[in-house]
């Protein structure tokens, strides 16, 4: 926390919130949902009192969320 106070990056961070409908698990990826969902909420928290701003990515295609994010990274 220390750190992050005293080197901000951006204002804005982008959010990829977990999204029900694609989640799957594997060998690395064994969280269940609703653990993912508690994990992210404490994520979100840590950035919100840190001051960020998060900007969630749309739940559409892919195509669209990379057009999304490159849209955003490619912002001035």
């Amino acid at each position: 926390m220390e750190a992050a106070e005293r080197s901000p990056y951006q204002d804005e961070v982008l959010a990829m919130r977990p999204w029900e409908e694609i989640y799957t698990t594997d060998d690395e990826r064994t969280m269940t949902f609703d653990m993912v969902m508690g994990f992210q909420e404490v994520v979100e928290d840590v950035y919100g009192r840190l001051g960020y701003t998060l900007i969630e990515v749309p739940r559409v295609p892919i195509d669209e969320r990379a057009a999304f994010v490159e849209a955003f990274v490619g912002r001035e």
